[in-house]
């Protein structure tokens, strides 16, 4: 969140625990066992969500090399410290988990999910 500030404070509000109690279930407050952190942010509208605007045909090239290129400035120059390797092994371990829950029979999304899953473990070999 702190990284990600830094390009839109506006939007990140804050972060806070999930936490699961003795009885199982999961609360957002109270005691309990942290099981995951979760962000707050502020809704964007929906008009103006990535795949809204590629399906309406309101995203131009030159937006995509802008926001690249403000991207690549910024983390050139980001104020933490990256360890690629530590972030590359961090993504691999997040992708297996990915595909274990995206190709789950229950969801049935094995049909969508298999090549863009594929996909993306073929970039992080």
């Amino acid at each position: 969140m702190r990284l990600n500030a830094h390009l839109a404070a506006e939007t990140y509000r804050r972060v806070f625990p999930l936490r699961r109690d003795g009885s199982g279930r999961f609360t957002l407050g109270g005691g309990g066992r942290v099981v995951d952190w979760l962000v707050e942010m502020r809704r964007l509208p929906q008009g103006d969500m990535l795949d809204e605007r590629i399906g309406s045909g309101r995203l131009a090239a030159t937006e995509i090399n802008e926001v690249g290129k403000m991207l690549a400035d910024f983390y050139a120059h980001c104020p933490a410290e990256i360890d690629g390797g530590a972030y590359l092994r961090h993504l691999i371990r997040e992708q297996r988990i990915n595909r274990a829950i995206l190709l789950r029979p229950e969801f049935a999304f094995s049909d969508i999910a298999s090549g863009p899953l594929d996909m993306v473990d073929g970039l992080l070999q």
